[in-house]
């Protein structure tokens, strides 16, 4: 076997233990195993496994190789994929929980900033679903789109209580001018009673 050979199939493993690790992290992420991941990496072993049994065939051995190495590809875009998923539904409950909160910008300022990155990675699958064929193109495209999305679903997470605390303040504020604005009302209706009073019963002379 080739140095060149060797380094093709060292590639292969390097890309193998990117998708592992990815799979492990996607599904601390999501409570569940990526079962697509786990088709492509079988196809990686497969294809490697005839690649080296072909080692003394150059044509056969680099197709294999090819083969290989594009599903290790596919298997780490379809890991994110399945990510960015899921963070794309928590997202989308999160804002028709909470858009109609008169609260919400007081909470979070940059909401609209914070979606616009969220439709981003949206467009992004919609782009690579579009081709149909070849996702793995685009494995190495993923990550900043699942890690702008894992800040935005924590801005999100964490604000909600905020949300809700704001809102509380915000009733509990209202009311108190309500019962306020009674007061002064009915203080004024009682002014003015007196004054009533005394024009009609204390006429001045």
């Amino acid at each position: 076997m080739t140095p060149e050979e060797k380094q093709e199939l060292l590639e292969i493993v390097s890309l193998f233990d990117i998708a592992e690790s990815k799979i492990k992290e996607i599904e601390r992420l999501c409570g569940e195993l990526s079962i697509p991941s786990l088709n492509q990496l079988r196809y990686v072993g497969y294809h490697l496994t005839k690649a080296i049994a072909h080692d003394n065939e150059p044509h056969i051995f680099s197709e294999e190789i090819k083969c290989s190495k594009n599903h290790a590809k596919r298997a780490i875009y379809d890991t994110y994929e399945a990510g960015i998923l899921y963070l794309l539904v928590e997202i989308k409950d999160f804002q028709l929980s909470s858009s109609n909160s008169s609260q919400l910008i007081n909470a979070l300022p940059n909401y609209m900033e914070l979606c616009a990155k969220a439709q981003e990675a949206s467009n992004f699958l919609q782009k690579v679903r579009l081709e149909e064929r070849d996702r793995e193109k685009y494995y190495d495209q993923c990550e900043p789109h699942i890690e702008a999305l894992k800040n935005i679903h924590y801005q999100f997470k964490t604000s909600a209580p905020i949300i809700r605390n704001l809102e509380v303040e915000a009733i509990e504020k209202s009311k108190k001018e309500t019962r306020r604005f009674i007061t002064t009302i009915s203080l004024s209706l009682l002014g003015i009673s007196i004054l009533v009073f005394l024009k009609l019963y204390f006429p001045q002379q």
